[in-house]
Parts: C-alpha cells; structure tokens; sequence
C-alpha cells in the first residue's frame, strides 16, 4: 500500500522498500489443525535516513493478526500480535535488525494477517526515512521450544 515496493537487496536478493506512509501486509491461511501450535512471524529490517542528530530515522516493525477464515475486507480478530522484538533499531543507518515474535494459534483461527510498515517519524519525507524488509515469514512449530530454537538460527 502506497508507493511500496520490491528491490534487489542484496546480491540474489529482493526486498519490500517502504517510505513514510507505506506497508505490506499479507493473509496466512492456517488449517483448522493449527490451533494450538506455535507461530513465528519474522523478518529482517534495515532503515536508510538519518535525522538530524545522526540518529536513525525510522523504526522499521512488523506485527500481525490472528483472525477468522473471512476475506481480506473483513475478519474478526482474535488476537493482537506485537511485542518487543516486533520493532528493530538498526544502530546504524543500513545495518538490518531481526524482528520477530512467537505466538500461540487460538480456537477458530483461519488465517494470520502479517504486516510490514517503516517506522518513519511524523513529518519526514519518503526520501529522508526508507526502511527495506527481507526473509519475511510466517512458520509454524509444534512446541514454543522449536521456535525460539528456530528465531536463534534465523
């Protein structure tokens, strides 16, 4: 959404680049069989933009849903998916952070939304705060211990 795009990364790579108001999201459908099994929403994220301070200029960040089989205009959402390592701060600008968080599939859950979006601070341009996303994913696990075994070897 917005001017959201997708560019080589690195070599033999591609990546989501958003800007100031731009984002990515995408419905995961998950089998009725899920219910109870673990999932991990993952990415990595870089920022290109400093403020003036030579701070980063944004906080690149996922989060997501867990909501009903319904269409993408509509759902229920059962549950709210973020938490503190959901948002990156790269130290510097270029450099890609891991984002990621672990979470428990509730009853009646058919798909898991996944949301992309830069970060940027109110009143910056497109060109001053470009955040890129690569190796985004949703996977699922038996047990909580498979996947923070998995978020380690990301």
């Amino acid at each position: 959404f917005g001017k959201a795009t997708v560019a080589d990364c690195l070599v033999g790579s591609t990546c989501f680049v958003l800007g100031n108001d731009d984002y990515v999201l995408q419905d995961v459908h998950v089998a009725k069989d899920s219910v109870g099994l673990f999932a991990v929403l993952i990415a990595r994220a870089s920022t290109e933009g400093l403020n003036l301070d030579g701070s980063v200029a944004g906080r690149p960040g996922l989060y997501g849903y867990m909501m009903d089989p319904g269409n993408s205009n509509s759902g229920y959402v059962y549950e709210y998916l973020q938490g503190p390592n959901m948002g990156g701060l790269p130290q510097a600008s270029g450099e890609w952070a891991k984002l990621w968080g672990i979470y428990r599939i509730p009853e009646k859950t058919g798909r898991i939304r996944l949301f992309l979006f830069p970060g940027c601070k109110k009143g910056k341009t497109p060109d001053n705060c470009v955040s890129r996303f690569r190796d985004t994913g949703v996977y699922l696990f038996s047990t909580e211990e498979e996947a923070r075994r998995f978020v380690s070897e990301f």
